[in-house]
């Protein structure tokens, strides 16, 4: 199946590698141009460039899609719903005439509004699924901390990280980053730390509950 579609990756390619340098690079200056123009040229196309090299990047990350071995599958396919959210968002700039709606404050905002909503729900959460099993109390309050401080140190980093990538590379790389590398990270954060806590001695049971009275 990957080898039947080898060809149309290798087109896909060299139109993101069209895209990103012609399209969105621009004309940029010859091997002859004087410091100057250089300096003058990438001052005023600093983000037109930041934006051609991410989309130079994707083309990179779908070629290696399919360069991966068979036991790579899992990450051959995100790479490739990367390529398709990031080319989604390509066409969109394109294609509309209207200006993007959403603003980098916006997107801000909304992820640090998510992570503290996680951070909420952690407590709840843990007493509903793993707080049922036989784990001794001083674990379940030291999985709850750690969690909760790792949350606190993750999700201002995430959206400083965020902020710069979308400086560099404009709102092309803002609709990526939401779906894939915002409150979604926040969740598989969660899920690892409870598959860790699992983990703990062995596969912990269930409490032993009493018979309801009806069946005693």
């Amino acid at each position: 199946m990957t080898a039947r579609l080898f060809p149309l990756g290798g087109l896909a390619f060299v139109v993101l590698v069209v895209l990103g340098v012609v399209a969105i690079g621009g004309d940029t200056p010859d091997t002859s141009a004087s410091p100057a123009e250089l300096a003058s040229f990438y001052g005023e196309n600093d983000v037109r460039q930041g934006a051609g090299s991410f989309v130079l990047a994707a083309a990179a990350l779908f070629l290696l899609s399919f360069l991966l071995p068979e036991r790579f599958t899992p990450l051959r396919y995100f790479l490739r719903l990367l390529v398709l959210l990031q080319a989604s968002a390509i066409l969109f700039f394109v294609v509309s005439r209207d200006p993007f709606p959403y603003r980098l404050e916006d997107h801000v905002f909304i992820l640090l509004t998510a992570g503290l909503v996680v951070m909420g729900l952690v407590p709840l959460l843990l007493g509903l699924t793993l707080h049922v099993f036989d784990l001794p109390l001083w674990r379940k309050l030291l999985l709850t901390v750690l969690l909760l401080l790792h949350l606190a140190v993750f999700v201002p980093l995430n959206v400083l990280l965020h902020v710069w990538l979308v400086m560099r590379g404009t709102a092309i790389v803002m609709p990526v980053l939401f779906l894939l590398f915002g409150l979604l990270l926040d969740v598989f954060i969660f899920v690892a730390f409870y598959g860790w806590a699992l983990s703990w001695g062995g596969a912990p049971g269930r409490r032993d509950a009493p018979p309801p009275v009806h069946v005693r």
